[in-house]
């Protein structure tokens, strides 16, 4: 949400409060992946302001980083940390940070590392929490990619 003053807040809202709101819409179980517009339209935030964009794990944005255009993926996100992402052509992200983390925890450590050891510590996976001041100032936006790879970017709206 854009607040007043310019700035961006959040929300993490949980799937069981979106599905609710679904069935108050008057939709049952089985159709709420039906119902996905509805609820996108809907306003579930309790901040006041206006909606920047709704992201959902597996959504990607834009994401301007020291001036270098980069498209990402949400993986997870928190109320408390806010959005975990990596870049869109990124596979296997989450065990390969946690390899990387433990080999360079046994470098720290004085131990040596193995051959597979060496090649968890050298891994360039981008993996990094964005909060919503380094959104903004990155000038995020909710990008859509084609099953056939075409990108739709509709450009940061401040």
């Amino acid at each position: 949400m854009q607040t007043e003053g310019g700035n961006w807040d959040f929300e993490v809202i949980p799937r069981y409060v979106a599905y609710q709101q679904a069935l108050q819409l008057g939709g049952k179980a089985h159709e709420i992946s039906k119902m996905a517009r509805q609820i996108y339209e809907q306003k579930l935030s309790s901040i006041p302001g206006k909606l920047v964009m709704k992201l959902v794990k597996g959504d990607c944005i834009a994401f301007s980083d020291d001036g270098v255009l980069k498209f990402l993926r949400l993986t997870k996100m928190s109320q408390e940390s806010g959005g975990t992402f990596t870049e869109i052509h990124e596979a296997n992200e989450s065990e390969r940070a946690d390899k990387r983390r433990a080999a360079n925890k046994i470098t720290k450590g004085g131990q040596k590392l193995g051959y597979v050891d060496r090649m968890a510590a050298g891994d360039s996976v981008f993996v990094r929490n964005l909060g919503v001041t380094t959104l903004l100032s990155g000038k995020a936006r909710r990008i859509t990619i084609s099953p056939i790879g075409e990108l739709r970017d509709p450009g940061f709206k401040p």
